[in-house]
């Protein structure tokens, strides 16, 4: 009796997963991409309003997956919008020639738990870096639909994506570091 539970249990994970596998999308309405820094010594911040995430989810589990995220650079939202069209602007995403941003994943590690480190190629204004995102993933049960809810960050330096150039290249106006923070509410593609 006691093996037929276990077996029925390993089978019971191994469907789950298997109906898991597949290609899920964020929804805005329950996401947000994030950044901070310091500006003239004082916190800076913003979010970016527009932007699609995508996790194509291997049975195998999420170390076997990929993971994309475009953001529309122009959806840039400081609450002042003069700053807004300054970041938009050439000395900094230009976003009238470079208007998205790109991060790909490489490879996809398992720290702990719910932990897990994201090797990620990012693209922002033609430049491309390899990155480290650090993030923790769960699934969300007992909602209307399926759903896996993504939180993490990772660290940007401006300078190395040419982001404030000019008269702003100094980082003792503007940090060289960036906070780059998110939550990624994923629902399966619809069919």
């Amino acid at each position: 009796m006691k093996t037929i539970r276990v077996i029925s249990t390993l089978v019971l994970t191994l469907v789950a997963q298997y109906a898991a596998a597949g290609l899920w999308q964020s929804e805005l309405d329950n996401s947000e991409i994030k950044f901070d820094t310091i500006a003239d010594g004082a916190p800076f911040d913003g979010q970016f309003n527009q932007f699609q995430a995508e996790l194509q989810l291997s049975d195998l589990g999420i170390e076997h997956s990929d993971i994309s995220v475009t953001l529309e650079l122009a959806s840039v939202d400081t609450q002042w919008s003069d700053g807004d069209m300054l970041l938009m602007g050439g000395d900094f995403f230009n976003t009238s020639q470079w208007p998205k941003a790109q991060l790909t994943s490489t490879k996809i590690r398992h720290i702990s738990g719910n932990t897990y480190v994201c090797d990620a190629q990012l693209d922002i204004k033609g430049i491309k870096k390899n990155i480290e995102v650090t993030f923790n993933a769960k699934d969300i049960q007992g909602g209307v639909r399926e759903q896996k809810i993504i939180t993490g960050f990772f660290v940007l330096n401006r300078l190395d994506f040419d982001i404030g150039i000019g008269e702003w290249i100094n980082t003792d106006w503007i940090a060289n570091e960036t906070q780059i923070s998110f939550k990624l509410s994923l629902y399966p593609a619809s069919k």
